[in-house]
Protein backbone atom coordinates (compact mmCIF):
# COMPACT_ATOMS: atom_id res chain seq x y z
CA UNK A 1 0.00 0.00 0.00
CA UNK A 2 1.60 3.38 -0.72
CA UNK A 3 1.94 6.16 1.50
CA UNK A 4 -0.87 8.23 -0.56
CA UNK A 5 -3.60 5.10 -0.02
CA UNK A 6 -3.06 5.40 3.44
CA UNK A 7 -3.65 9.37 3.85
CA UNK A 8 -6.39 8.83 1.37
CA UNK A 9 -7.81 6.28 4.24
CA UNK A 10 -7.24 8.44 6.59
CA UNK A 11 -10.56 11.01 4.67
CA UNK A 12 -12.58 8.88 4.37
CA UNK A 13 -11.37 7.99 0.39
CA UNK A 14 -10.71 5.13 -1.66
CA UNK A 15 -8.44 4.18 -3.81
CA UNK A 16 -8.53 1.19 -6.18
CA UNK A 17 -5.16 0.66 -7.78
CA UNK A 18 -5.42 -2.03 -10.93
CA UNK A 19 -2.99 -2.57 -14.13
CA UNK A 20 -2.27 0.79 -15.29
CA UNK A 21 -5.60 2.43 -13.84
CA UNK A 22 -6.52 3.88 -10.11
CA UNK A 23 -9.83 4.79 -9.19
CA UNK A 24 -10.26 7.50 -6.55
CA UNK A 25 -13.25 7.63 -4.70
CA UNK A 26 -14.42 10.72 -2.31
CA UNK A 27 -18.06 10.09 -0.67
CA UNK A 28 -19.55 13.72 -0.59
CA UNK A 29 -21.97 15.11 1.46
CA UNK A 30 -23.79 16.64 -0.86
CA UNK A 31 -27.40 15.54 -1.36
CA UNK A 32 -27.50 17.32 -4.68
CA UNK A 33 -28.88 15.36 -7.84
CA UNK A 34 -25.94 15.52 -10.00
CA UNK A 35 -24.54 13.57 -12.82
CA UNK A 36 -22.26 15.65 -14.39
CA UNK A 37 -18.17 15.25 -15.59
CA UNK A 38 -14.90 17.25 -15.70
CA UNK A 39 -12.82 17.85 -18.82
CA UNK A 40 -9.45 19.39 -19.18
CA UNK A 41 -8.11 21.08 -22.22
CA UNK A 42 -5.20 18.78 -22.35
CA UNK A 43 -6.99 15.50 -22.02
CA UNK A 44 -10.62 16.48 -23.93
CA UNK A 45 -11.49 13.19 -24.81
CA UNK A 46 -15.36 13.83 -24.25
CA UNK A 47 -15.20 16.03 -27.79
CA UNK A 48 -13.13 13.90 -29.39
CA UNK A 49 -14.99 10.66 -28.82
CA UNK A 50 -18.12 12.50 -27.88
CA UNK A 51 -19.23 15.31 -29.86
CA UNK A 52 -22.79 15.34 -28.83
CA UNK A 53 -21.93 15.85 -25.38
CA UNK A 54 -22.55 19.83 -24.96
CA UNK A 55 -19.52 20.96 -22.19
CA UNK A 56 -19.65 24.33 -20.44
CA UNK A 57 -16.42 26.12 -19.81
CA UNK A 58 -16.35 26.87 -15.84
CA UNK A 59 -11.98 27.89 -15.76
CA UNK A 60 -8.90 28.23 -17.82
CA UNK A 61 -9.25 25.22 -19.61
CA UNK A 62 -11.50 23.00 -17.41
CA UNK A 63 -15.31 21.95 -18.41
CA UNK A 64 -18.55 20.35 -17.71
CA UNK A 65 -20.69 18.17 -19.04
CA UNK A 66 -23.79 16.33 -18.50
CA UNK A 67 -27.71 16.46 -17.78
CA UNK A 68 -27.41 19.27 -14.94
CA UNK A 69 -24.26 21.18 -16.43
CA UNK A 70 -25.81 23.62 -17.87
CA UNK A 71 -27.32 25.38 -14.55
CA UNK A 72 -24.41 24.39 -12.90
CA UNK A 73 -21.57 25.72 -14.77
CA UNK A 74 -21.68 29.30 -13.45
CA UNK A 75 -22.10 27.92 -9.95
CA UNK A 76 -19.48 26.12 -10.07
CA UNK A 77 -17.41 28.76 -12.36
CA UNK A 78 -17.93 31.17 -9.77
CA UNK A 79 -16.60 28.78 -7.04
CA UNK A 80 -12.75 29.45 -7.41
CA UNK A 81 -11.76 27.07 -4.72
CA UNK A 82 -13.32 24.19 -6.34
CA UNK A 83 -11.80 25.11 -9.35
CA UNK A 84 -8.33 25.71 -8.09
CA UNK A 85 -8.64 22.19 -6.73
CA UNK A 86 -10.12 20.62 -9.97
CA UNK A 87 -6.95 21.93 -11.68
CA UNK A 88 -4.63 20.22 -9.68
CA UNK A 89 -6.65 17.19 -9.82
CA UNK A 90 -6.20 17.27 -13.86
CA UNK A 91 -2.47 17.40 -13.26
CA UNK A 92 -3.01 13.40 -12.84
CA UNK A 93 -6.30 12.18 -13.59
CA UNK A 94 -7.79 11.61 -17.35
CA UNK A 95 -11.63 11.64 -15.86
CA UNK A 96 -13.39 13.07 -12.83
CA UNK A 97 -17.08 12.96 -12.43
CA UNK A 98 -19.70 13.42 -9.67
CA UNK A 99 -22.54 11.38 -9.35
CA UNK A 100 -24.81 12.25 -6.09
CA UNK A 101 -23.14 11.20 -3.33
CA UNK A 102 -19.46 10.20 -4.93
CA UNK A 103 -17.34 12.15 -6.63
CA UNK A 104 -14.49 10.04 -8.87
CA UNK A 105 -10.90 10.66 -10.46
CA UNK A 106 -9.67 7.76 -13.00
CA UNK A 107 -5.90 7.80 -13.17
CA UNK A 108 -4.63 5.64 -16.07
CA UNK A 109 -0.69 4.64 -17.44
CA UNK A 110 -1.38 7.61 -20.17
CA UNK A 111 -1.80 10.46 -17.42
CA UNK A 112 1.20 12.74 -16.40
CA UNK A 113 2.04 10.05 -13.65
CA UNK A 114 0.91 8.69 -10.55
CA UNK A 115 0.07 10.81 -6.81
CA UNK A 116 2.35 8.28 -5.24
CA UNK A 117 4.88 9.23 -8.02
CA UNK A 118 5.06 12.83 -7.43
CA UNK A 119 7.44 14.81 -4.70
CA UNK A 120 5.35 14.65 -2.42
CA UNK A 121 4.32 11.17 -2.52
CA UNK A 122 0.85 11.88 -3.51
CA UNK A 123 0.05 14.31 -0.23
CA UNK A 124 -0.88 17.29 -2.75
CA UNK A 125 -3.14 14.89 -4.70
CA UNK A 126 -5.10 14.10 -1.33
CA UNK A 127 -5.26 17.17 0.00
CA UNK A 128 -7.00 18.75 -2.81
CA UNK A 129 -9.10 15.57 -3.69
CA UNK A 130 -10.19 15.67 -0.03
CA UNK A 131 -12.02 18.89 -0.75
CA UNK A 132 -14.35 17.61 -3.01
CA UNK A 133 -16.01 15.39 0.01
CA UNK A 134 -16.93 18.47 1.47
CA UNK A 135 -20.00 19.83 3.21
CA UNK A 136 -23.26 20.79 0.46
CA UNK A 137 -23.07 24.54 0.68
CA UNK A 138 -19.54 24.19 -0.79
CA UNK A 139 -20.87 22.16 -3.89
Amino acid sequence: MFEYEKLAKSYGIKVDIGKGLQIISIPTESNARVDIGFTSGERNIIEKYFPCFQKYKIYRNLSVYGDCAKPLSQVLADDYIFCSNLCVIFDYAYSALWSGREFTIRINALSQGYPQEDGTGGGTFVCESKEFGGPPERH
